[in-house]
């Protein structure tokens, strides 16, 4: 089974939607950001189901993978 993590965004609303804070849960996120973890998961759970953009996003990675392409990276 694979394992997945997610990364929390807060991102550029422009339309290059450009990183600005990545956090590894939505409370480090908040800090980083100053608002509060309720006002950052309302947000994303809102715009996914209006299909809208907003400032906040989820990045869902397979951590597997990512680690496998990093012990590559650094051994050549």
């Amino acid at each position: 089974m694979r394992k997945t993590k997610k990364l929390y965004l807060q991102v550029t609303t422009d339309k290059f939607r450009l990183p600005i804070f990545i956090a590894d849960s939505p409370g480090e996120l908040a800090q980083m950001t100053g608002s509060n973890v309720s006002n950052i998961l309302s947000t994303i759970s809102h715009t996914k189901e209006r299909h809208g953009v907003s400032k906040y996003e989820v990045v869902e990675y397979d951590a597997e993978e990512y680690e496998k392409e990093m012990r590559q990276y650094y051994e050549n």
